[in-house]
């Protein structure tokens, strides 16, 4: 479970670093229809986290919220049309692809409730 975490931790700052310079900004129509994908599943395996007692682990929950951090830290890449113009949507899009699939495991590893 902890290397699932830090895989996702790592993806997310991954993603939130992935800027580059550019011109007039690029179309991100993919990257936010990637994001809000991902950020449905986080909210899916939030649910279960609290349905089935993750958040009665302390650590845990301090990883989960700081991915949620996170997360929230590319919605506000992407919002900010300042820093959107800077986005490599490339890269985001592919750093998004990898952390939908992350995602969908931490959703599935705290499915179940928790020992």
């Amino acid at each position: 479970m902890k290397k699932i975490i830090s895989i996702l931790l790592m993806l997310v700052l991954s993603v939130s670093l992935l800027a580059g310079c550019g011109g007039s900004g690029p179309d991100l129509t993919e990257v936010t229809k990637k994001y809000d994908q991902a950020a449905g599943i986080f909210n899916e395996a939030a649910k279960l986290v609290e349905a089935n007692g993750w958040n009665d682990d302390a650590e845990f929950l301090e990883i989960h919220n700081g991915l949620a951090d996170e997360i929230e830290k590319i919605k506000t890449l992407i919002a900010d049309p300042e820093q959107s113009k800077n986005i490599d949507a490339d890269a985001m899009s592919a750093g998004l692809d990898g952390l939908i699939q992350e995602l969908q495991a931490y959703k599935e590893a705290v499915s179940v409730p928790v020992k």
